[in-house]
């Protein structure tokens, strides 16, 4: 799955060029951040970087740099956007349940079991 966190370092990657100085941005070690990198890599099939003299976009890095950076952009102006759904439906879920449980046992009063 494509994380937020997979952008932040591809794009903190590119524009510093440099694995110890992207992780200090990003605020993690370099270690973290290369296995993010490798991760992104195979998620989208491609290498992403030339990690051969340095580090330099290769030309899949360079047409995904624009997007990744809207991307973010994105997630930072609108962060009540992300998963309203799941949350709402999370907290809607519990107060269902006790209904349909109390119905399960047989309601309230009459009917056999303790206390009826």
């Amino acid at each position: 799955m494509l994380t937020e966190r997979h952008l932040e370092i591809f794009v903190a990657l590119a524009e510093e060029e440099h694995f110890g100085t992207a992780a200090q941005r990003v605020g993690i070690t370099q270690p973290p951040l290369s296995q993010g990198l490798r991760r992104l890599e195979a998620l989208l099939g491609v290498r992403l970087f030339d990690r051969e003299r340095g580090v330099s976009l290769t030309d899949e890095g360079t047409l995904l740099l624009p997007h990744a950076r809207r991307a973010l952009t994105a997630l930072r102006e609108h962060p009540r956007d992300r998963r309203p759904q799941t949350r709402r439906w999370a907290a809607s879920a519990p107060r269902a349940r006790p209904r349909s449980t109390g119905v399960a046992r047989g309601g309230r009063g009459g009917g056999a079991g303790p206390g009826g």
